[in-house]
């Protein structure tokens, strides 16, 4: 009996250790989980459309953040384009530089480590700053009233705290979480709250957007299930929720119906 017992108490114990290891490594090495970038060199030349150019924002900490800028004749306001969690600027802007009405100009951020942007994500906190500044900056050629903020998955926690403390005519949200620490407790059960270091609450800075806020989203989507923006309505009931039919996560962008209600947004 007590060599039975023995046997179990060290193996609790082994359980234990192991599940504490699994947290540290979480910990320390979640930015591999969440981000996905595709860095593309420095000197590498961009075969980009006619009318974008690409723009580098110096951070308070010196990193350079590169981001394409779409101009186009007579605009009247500027779309602030936060993208997913994959790829970088370059890539995603085949799906998005026409998927905004000509009379915007068009503005999409590589976060740090993406496309030619220097440093790496360390915090949710810095990931805030870094997006507030590259903001900051380039709508200075603009009226905060003529700006969009747009936010893809990943983007949207971003996005929406951004819009929380700038007077932006409206905030676009494309498949958003509730909680990206709550999404992570559907995918990875088990994990103590202070070992998620991005909590990304969007739930809680949502009701302070003072802007319009329209949500777009998948109703086939399994990595960031409909139920995410439905929830988000509860929380901010004067939100418009426009459900695309037959989409999963990605596909958005490209949807005539999100194409459409955006043409009648940014008139």
């Amino acid at each position: 009996m007590k060599k039975a017992k023995k046997i179990i108490v060290r193996l609790a114990v082994i359980v234990l250790a192991l599940y504490a290891l699994v947290l540290v490594l979480l910990y320390f090495y979640q930015e591999k989980l969440l981000f996905h970038p595709e860095v593309i060199g420095k000197d590498t030349a961009l075969m980009l459309p006619k009318g974008v150019s690409e723009e580098y924002i110096a951070m308070a900490d010196g990193v350079k953040l590169n981001g394409l800028l779409l101009r186009n004749k007579n605009a009247k306001g500027l779309v602030f384009y936060l993208h997913g969690n994959g790829g970088n600027a370059a890539g995603w802007g085949e799906s998005i530089l026409y998927a905004f009405p000509e009379a915007y100009d068009l503005f999409v951020l590589d976060y740090r480590g993406y496309g030619k942007s220097e440093g790496t994500i360390q915090s949710e906190a810095q990931l805030i700053i870094d997006v507030t500044t590259a903001f900051d900056y380039i709508v200075k050629k603009y009226d905060y009233k003529s700006v969009v903020v747009d936010g893809y998955s990943i983007g949207t926690g971003p996005a929406t705290q951004l819009a929380a403390k700038r007077d932006v005519k409206a905030l676009i949200l494309q498949a958003p979480y509730y909680s990206l620490s709550e999404l992570i407790d559907t995918k990875v059960p088990l994990v103590p709250d202070f070992v998620k270091r991005y909590k990304l609450e969007t739930c809680n800075y949502i009701t302070k957007v003072k802007a319009p806020v329209y949500i777009f989203h998948g109703t086939e989507d399994k990595l960031i299930p409909y139920s995410n923006c439905q929830r988000l309505k509860q929380a901010a009931p004067d939100i418009t929720v426009i459900p695309i039919r037959g989409v999963g996560h990605n596909g958005i962008n490209e949807s005539q119906v999100f194409r459409g209600k955006v043409e009648e947004i940014l008139r």
